[in-house]
């Protein structure tokens, strides 16, 4: 179980259920880069749920994207080995459903979760860093105690080309609106362990 703590004058406070998720930027950026730019221009971003409006364009959500971008399925798989290891899980056999994202002026993602998903996570393919942040939700417990709200922070992570950030499935989180005139281009996938 992940935990930390932090001592104290007569006591310790005990950091419980901690939440980590992994952020890094991939080392073969180029190739992986090109390897995007090679399709991008082919997909075919209509896959928007119905439920959610016209607040962000998507390609199949129930497709894989990554299954023909083989530089970055290698880089991936490196990466979810490493936050496997720090997650003290021995990985086994996945399966990957991934989509193109494309975010314009005034386009956003609305909260919610992937909650049936182990590991999710984003590539910023384009971006120009202000076209809307990822955001992280504090469970409601945290934001509805008078207590405990100092600890209700909504973490942010500012979208950068390269950029690569795993997380559970069960936590929530959106996109804020891009109010640039500059599209936002990512590829987000969840991942699924063989049981």
């Amino acid at each position: 179980m992940l935990q930390s703590h932090i001592d104290i004058e007569n006591g310790r406070i005990e950091m419980l259920y901690p939440t980590p998720i992994y952020c890094t930027f991939v080392q073969n950026l180029e190739a992986i880069q090109n390897e995007i730019a090679s399709q991008i221009d082919n997909v075919n971003f209509d896959g928007t749920p119905y439920a959610w409006g016209k607040t962000v364009d998507v390609t199949d959500l129930q497709g894989n994207v990554i299954s023909s971008l083989k530089e970055f399925e290698q880089e991936l798989h490196r990466h979810l080995e490493n936050y496997c290891n720090f997650l003290r899980f021995d990985m086994r056999e996945y399966s990957i459903k991934s989509w193109f994202t494309k975010s314009d002026n005034g386009n956003y993602t609305q909260v919610h979760t992937h909650h049936y998903d182990d590991i999710v996570g984003v590539y910023y393919f384009q971006t120009n860093g202000n076209d809307g942040d990822l955001f992280f939700v504090p469970p409601l417990q945290l934001e509805t105690s008078y207590c405990y709200q100092s600890g209700a922070e909504w973490w942010r992570h500012a979208p950068r080309k390269g950029k690569l950030l795993l997380f559970p499935g069960w936590l929530q989180h959106g996109v804020k609106t891009n109010e640039t005139d500059s599209t936002r281009i990512s590829l987000a996938f969840s991942i699924n362990f063989k049981r």
